[in-house]
């Protein structure tokens, strides 16, 4: 059933994302993973832009590097200051030598709590200050041994902050869910890393309960736009209505009523273009139109028939096998494995229209000394 599948919507969201510099995207698989938002403050004086970009592309690197790359919005950042410890000019033509000093740090950029900081002293000449700048930046290793322990250092921090604030993070989700803020709950719970077990079981089990109270709220707006679809025969756009509800949802079973409705008025269509082209042997339209037609459908058994009349005569006539692909439903799938994925649906959505996360830049500052 190509789009009879009451999941079929699960599949597809790569949303355009406006929230970091970098323009990111968010993907499903950056949840479950502890994710480091890049960061170049403004106060960097002197600093070309070219210089920030450069800087800022050093960091994504090193984050990706080690495996906390990623576009989903968080509070968590690597971000750097630079101080200049020489600049001279030498030699005709005149080059310009600067010596660098490139700290980074690891921390909660709204909070403001430091986690990680390491140093890297860099040089570079050029004929401006900013091409000695890029030069300089562009020493910058980001697989560098040195980088090792700064980055366990602030991965094993974000980790205590998920374990010492769990029970926190559910109470809050359940608080956005009083308040039908179903999709915000579902995007905080997600970012628990699965590396913190303990914590990351919990929320996936409340992102189950999360999601099926959004669809028993939802559910029948979508019943209601299923059945206004089906009274236009748009079988396609009936199912897709109905996308997202199986079985734990209040309206489960009313829905399997219109499901059974919009087969079985699928079905007598199918069939009927299937009579038509095995009348004419055409063998191509008549195997389309069978895999239109539901194995659960009041049509099944009469399918089947024309199928084994088809293998029949293509065996007769061309001494070759001939095989009708057979569309199975997924309604029933584990109901855990739908909610979770419906979940990282509704979440990259919401990571990529979300606002930027704000940071509290005036204790951040405070990191680089300002």
């Amino acid at each position: 059933m190509k789009k009879y599948s009451f999941i079929v919507a699960i599949s597809f969201f790569i949303i355009n994302s406006g929230i970091f510099a970098q323009n990111n995207k968010a993907k499903a698989d950056d949840f479950g993973r502890i994710i480091l938002s890049s960061y170049v403050p403004d106060q960097i004086e002197g600093m070309p832009e070219i210089a920030k970009a450069n800087l800022t592309n050093k960091l994504s690197q090193i984050a990706t590097q080690s495996g906390m790359g990623g576009g989903i919005p968080s509070r968590f950042i690597i971000t750097a200051n630079i101080s200049v410890d020489s600049k001279d000019v030498v030699g005709v033509p005149a080059k310009f030598m600067m010596n660098l000093n490139v700290t980074l740090y690891i921390g909660d950029a709204v909070d403001g709590t430091q986690f990680s900081s390491t140093a890297i002293p860099v040089s570079g000449v050029g004929s401006n200050e900013t091409q000695a700048y890029l030069q300089a930046l562009n020493k910058i290793n980001v697989k560098a041994a040195g980088f090792k322990d700064f980055i366990e250092n602030g991965k094993n921090k974000i980790m205590e902050y998920y374990n010492s604030r769990c029970d926190l993070i559910i109470k809050e989700a359940f608080s956005q869910v009083s308040r039908n803020e179903f999709d915000n709950a579902i995007l905080n719970l997600l970012a628990v890393p699965d590396v913190c077990k303990e914590c990351y079981t919990k929320c996936m089990d409340t992102i189950s309960t999360v999601y099926t109270l959004k669809l028993d709220r939802e559910c029948n707006g979508k019943m209601s736009n299923s059945e206004l679809f089906l009274a236009k025969n748009q079988f396609d756009e009936a199912a897709d209505a109905l996308s997202g509800i199986f079985k734990g949802s209040n309206c489960y079973k009313a829905s399997r009523e219109i499901r059974q409705k919009i087969v079985d008025q699928k079905c007598s269509q199918a069939l009927g273009k299937a009579n038509g082209a095995w009348a004419g042997k055409d063998v191509e339209a008549t195997s389309e139109a069978l895999k239109e037609i539901p194995s659960d459908s009041k049509c099944s058994a009469e399918a089947q028939q024309i199928a084994k009349e088809v293998k029949a005569w293509v065996k007769q006539k061309d001494q070759r096998e001939w095989n009708l692909e057979v569309k199975k439903d997924q309604d029933d799938m584990d109901i855990k494995t739908l909610t979770i994925n419906a979940a990282r649906e509704i979440g990259v959505a919401n990571a990529n229209n979300r606002p930027k996360v704000v940071y509290n830049t005036r204790i951040i500052n405070r990191w680089f000394g300002y």
